[in-house]
């Protein structure tokens, strides 16, 4: 017969295990964190996806940034009473540091963090470079609303873009937020993302082809590389390094210019990738969210639910499964996750709660 001690030390090494296999999950309201006064109508993960408000560094410290308004300040137009934190934590889930900055807006904030060390920190209109050691590097006023920043998991320049007339393009160095090209591009242009020496842009549909995408991929300022074009399916387009782009809808499809390198589909017709894919490994490991959905009806005109998100992580040279992570609770406002630099780390972040789960690459 099994002593009560000997199934308590066995039920201890089991839960130690489901411990270590899904990682650490932290709850944020331990360092300040609380939702928003007013909660959206449907939360999409794809509403989310230009925010940025998980960064992880070199040596697997992870940095995640949240928002909260001072109560006891009268908020003004220019002083809404906003307040940014910064916390940080090890690979281990262990508590770093914490900082604050003033903000002036709810959603326009974000942590990229450049392949050597830097972080860059937006609030706002405002973005700031610091060290490795927290020292301010430089700071550079956006000059308003509409500014997109996009980062390059692998450069040390990132892309600004603007939605005001004209649309313009700003390469600048994440080492001291120096210009290093400008250039504009046509109104029917938007640019989604960029690796290291090319970016992205997404072409309006023609009016006599309404269901027609089309994607173009560029050198950052110069001509054009190759084009991807398909019709009625609801795809979108990422680019994992400068010449393969990720596919993504109901089905994942990995492309070198115009040959399919491979390609994954899901379980159930009822999931598709919604919201924002992140490269990490230096670029050789790409997650991607998979969302599921339940009930709605066209006919009626009712929304689906939200009932689950998985992070599904692969190398992104031959889409070999690396790991397959749920999201502990589905979000309401904010939704994001990273893959580390090294590819051995996957952190999600679900309203207030961080998840750092270790992964192989192996």
């Amino acid at each position: 017969m099994v002593s009560y001690t000997t199934r308590k030390i066995a039920l201890t090494v089991v839960f130690a295990l489901q411990i270590a296999a899904r990682g650490q999950t932290i709850e944020l309201k331990l360092w300040g964190y609380a939702p928003p006064a007013r909660r959206p109508v449907r939360f999409s993960p794809e509403a989310t996806s230009n925010p940025h408000p998980i960064g992880i560094y070199r040596d697997g410290n992870v940095v995640v940034c949240f928002v909260t308004r001072e109560g006891a300040v009268l908020g003004t137009r220019k002083q809404p009473g906003l307040t940014l934190h910064l916390v940080t934590f090890d690979r281990k889930g262990q508590f770093l540091g914490q900082k604050t900055r003033q903000t002036t807006d709810w959603y326009e904030n974000g942590v990229f963090v450049a392949p050597d060390g830097n972080l860059l920190v937006r609030t706002g209109t405002t973005l700031r470079l610091y060290s490795k050691d927290a020292d301010l590097i430089a700071e550079r006023d956006l000059g308003g609303e509409g500014i997109t920043v996009l980062p390059s998991p692998v450069s040390s320049a990132f892309v600004l873009t603007s939605d005001r007339q004209p649309h313009q393009l700003d390469l600048v160095s994440a080492k001291d937020l120096t210009p290093l090209k400008t250039c504009s591009y046509p109104d029917y242009h938007r640019v989604t993302s960029v690796s290291e020496h090319n970016v992205l842009l997404s072409l309006s549909s023609p009016p006599n082809d309404p269901l027609l995408r089309t994607v173009e991929v560029h050198e950052i300022c110069g001509p054009k590389q190759f084009t991807y074009m398909w019709n009625k399916l609801p795809l979108t387009a990422t680019l994992l390094d400068d010449t393969h782009t990720a596919i993504t809808g109901p089905n994942l499809i990995v492309m070198d210019r115009d040959v399919t390198v491979w390609a994954d589909s899901f379980k159930s017709r009822h999931e598709s990738i919604e919201g924002p894919i992140r490269v990490g490994g230096n670029g050789n490991v790409v997650g991607v969210p998979v969302t599921r959905y339940a009930g709605g009806s066209d006919f009626l005109d009712l929304d689906a639910h939200l009932r689950s998100i998985r992070i599904v992580v692969y190398n992104s040279h031959n889409g070999k499964h690396i790991a397959e992570v749920s999201v502990h609770e589905l979000p309401k406002y904010v939704f994001d996750f990273a893959v580390s630099p090294d590819g051995k780390l996957l952190t999600i972040l679900s309203d207030g709660g961080l998840q750092i789960i270790p992964i192989g690459t192996d």
